[in-house]
């Protein structure tokens, strides 16, 4: 006799439901009428860190969250992707609704939709689980603001986030404040805790790309609520171009290493297949990674690894990518003198990199292309720093102007 799957879990009970509902999620996915669903917004998650995460340390009990998301690209309704990857205890949520933002903590008046799961407005989710929300009825613009309320009405104990979104996100005080256009006495965050993805309901020809790397690629020490980071600016370049049809997914961490330990987040090799190839309708993927294995320096003292481990994980993630059928590419990486990853020795092992990346690009074995970031924000008086113009002042990430030369050298024909 056949056993109906999802009949036996409901027999077992609504409890064992929640624990087991996760492990197949794959199968249980909010998709079965065949729509095109494609991320829109994504971003990775890594671990608390009790030294920044602040008063968010404990986490948020009886409190709401109000996180500001930008996707670029629109679609005919949306769904949420709620991680609780790295939590020690479930996470309750027991209101969730999505909005057009007006200004600041400010959402439009009466435009709140409540978000469900299986059909539920609460959800609990258990420790290193995720969840996808059922499909939402509100149509996305492409580069809206949409503001993403969440209320816990117990503690989540330190919670799942990703630690610089270089926007301003909302913390209210005590009480369910979701869906209240205006927040009075709001603390701004410039984090995002929990959510880490946005899909919509879009044409099959909409696809994904994923950039994957460090802080360069986050954005690190670009302006606030400027979406002044590389990948943002290249969202604004596709849609310039018409191309309307490409949702820019930035998975980059600040301080996230290629491999081995002692990064933040897991290494690229272990987040790839949850950070890219579970991306819903990602067709290339950037790659931007490798700086931090090199240059780690005081007062981390955290072990560098050499030009030989960098490339040969490089081979490895281009495998992977091909056997899923993506395409990679890489970005050559940039110029650190002056920093403390310039040191000469360390400059020698990034240009052998940046060699090979060269040597192999669009050829058996190596990246289907490469992009060269590095000659676009070098010194050509010191090749091995910064352009000034381009310099945010640490010698090592780039500010806005260097961002925008980094977007801008990204030829849209690859993507």
């Amino acid at each position: 006799m056949r056993l109906d799957l999802r009949r036996y879990l409901t027999l077992l009970g609504a409890p064992l439901m929640l624990v087991l509902g996760f492990a197949f999620s794959g199968a249980l996915r909010a998709d079965d009428a065949g729509e095109h669903w494609v991320a829109a917004w994504a971003t990775s998650v890594q671990p608390p860190n009790l030294r920044t995460v602040g008063s968010a340390a404990t986490g948020f009990e009886g409190r709401s969250l109000r996180m500001i998301l930008r996707p670029p690209v629109g679609g005919e309704r949306l769904r949420l992707r709620i991680c609780n990857s790295y939590g020690k205890f479930a996470l309750l949520l027991d209101d969730v609704r999505i909005a057009p933002r007006a200004s600041g903590p400010d959402i439009r008046p009466e435009s709140a939709q409540v978000v469900t799961f299986r059909g539920q407005r609460s959800i609990r989710i258990a420790a290193g689980a995720s969840v996808l929300s059922d499909p939402v009825p509100l149509a996305p613009r492409a580069g809206e603001d949409l503001a993403v309320d969440l209320h816990l009405p117990l503690s989540s104990g330190p919670p799942t986030w990703h630690a610089e979104a270089n926007r301003t996100s909302y913390i209210s005080e005590r009480g369910n404040y979701v869906g209240v256009p205006h927040w009075d006495g709001a603390r701004p965050v410039l984090s995002w805790f929990f959510i880490c993805g946005l899909d919509v309901a879009a044409p099959r020809s909409v696809r994904a790309v994923v950039l994957l790397g460090d802080s360069v690629t986050d954005g690190a020490r670009s302006s606030i609520d400027s979406a002044a980071d590389w990948p943002s600016v290249l969202a604004r370049r596709l849609a310039e171009a018409g191309r309307k049809d490409i949702a820019v997914i930035n998975a980059g961490i600040s301080g996230n290493r290629l491999r081995y330990g002692g990064g933040v987040g897991a290494n690229a090799l272990s987040r790839f297949d949850r950070d890219v190839l579970a991306v819903p309708g990602v067709s290339t993927v950037i790659l931007l990674e490798g700086g931090n294995d090199i240059g780690t320096a005081p007062p981390l003292m955290q072990p560098t690894i050499g030009a030989a481990a960098i490339i040969d994980a490089y081979r490895e993630l281009i495998r992977r990518a091909h056997a899923a059928g993506l395409r990679i590419i890489a970005g050559t990486l940039t110029a650190t003198g002056g920093s403390g990853y310039g040191t000469p020795a360390k400059q020698a092992e990034r240009q052998i990199v940046n060699a090979w990346l060269h040597q192999l690009a669009g050829r058996p074995g190596g990246f289907d292309a490469v992009i060269d970031f590095d000659a676009v924000l070098r010194d050509p008086a010191q090749p091995d720093r910064l352009r000034p113009a381009f310099d945010s002042g640490d010698h090592l990430h780039p500010n806005d102007a260097g961002y925008r030369a980094m977007a801008g050298a990204v030829d849209l024909g690859l993507l």
